[in-house]
């Protein structure tokens, strides 16, 4: 609650998103367990519809087909 308040008090101005969905910038493992992507987040959210996490995990295979392919016209 504390978290999404400070959100809304700050107003969309101060707000900033980090999606790092390839692991670029976050860590791959944590507590020797691998830590979820930014797109894994997404797609195990119980905050998250139903539809909008099939959207997503449909996007996320088009994506790396696309990428594994060299298929850039894809994306």
């Amino acid at each position: 609650e504390l978290i999404l308040r400070n959100i809304k008090e700050g107003g969309r101005r101060s707000l900033q998103v980090v999606s790092d969905f390839d692991r670029t910038i976050s860590l791959c493992m944590y507590e020797g367990k691998p830590s979820p992507t930014s797109f894994g987040i997404l797609e195990n959210s119980e905050f998250i519809s139903a539809d909008f996490r099939q959207k997503v995990t449909v996007t996320i295979r088009i994506s790396k087909w696309a990428c594994i392919n060299g298929d850039r016209d894809t994306l």
